[in-house]
């Protein structure tokens, strides 16, 4: 069972907005996880190298899958845990600035209640007087 099999299976009982967090929380932790195994593959010694790698490929002698050289593919999954990443903290960040918009409007209503309440009884006061 992978990563992301036991994430999606711890959260299948939860309600909708949990699902999304949580889904949201797993592949973050995936991309953190695999992140620190791909960082060597983009020193500039190796992206410079990138084009030797790939021109060593299109001779007619490696045409063999076994001589083909998987540094531009470990590239490749490096650029697509790069956006699956990026995407997911974008997503997060969202998820945040979304609560965060719930919770000031909440407290604004309450703001808002307790002036109107504090108003009333000013012109009540002031009536009896």
């Amino acid at each position: 069972m992978g990563p992301f099999s036991i994430a999606l299976v711890a959260i299948a009982a939860r309600p909708k907005p949990f699902k999304t967090l949580f889904v949201v929380f797993g592949i973050l932790k995936v991309a953190i996880a695999i992140a620190p195994l791909l960082l060597p593959l983009l020193t500039p010694l190796s992206i410079t190298s990138l084009n030797s790698l790939i021109a060593a490929n299109r001779g007619p002698m490696t045409r063999s899958a076994l001589s083909i050289l998987s540094f531009p593919f470990a590239l490749a999954l490096a650029a697509f845990v790069a956006f699956v990443a990026s995407a997911t903290l974008v997503a997060f960040v969202i998820t945040v600035a979304f609560v965060a918009l719930i919770i000031v409007a909440l407290f604004t209503l309450i703001v808002a209640l307790a002036v109107l309440a504090a108003a009333l009884a000013v012109i009540i006061t002031f009536a009896k007087r």
